[in-house]
């Protein structure tokens, strides 16, 4: 895992909440209990393991939708 800068991950963060709640918005809800379950907090500074860990499961939350909505 590539160390990211505190303002690299903080805006690779926004940008994926932002295409979940563009493109998937009806999974806005779990944004919010992913991060209480990363332990991420938005409003303190990045800690870069709990940072990754939010933005990675915020990844494969809308990775593993969007699989499940492709119709064959």
């Amino acid at each position: 895992m590539d160390l990211q800068t505190e303002s690299e991950l903080t805006q690779d963060i926004n940008s994926i909440t932002s295409y979940i709640n563009t493109n998937f918005p009806e999974l806005s809800s779990f944004i919010e209990e992913i991060s209480t379950s990363c332990g991420f907090d938005s409003d303190h500074a990045v800690d870069a393991v709990q940072g990754q860990e939010y933005y990675d499961s915020l990844e494969m939350l809308f990775k593993n939708y969007a699989i499940s909505q492709v119709v064959i």
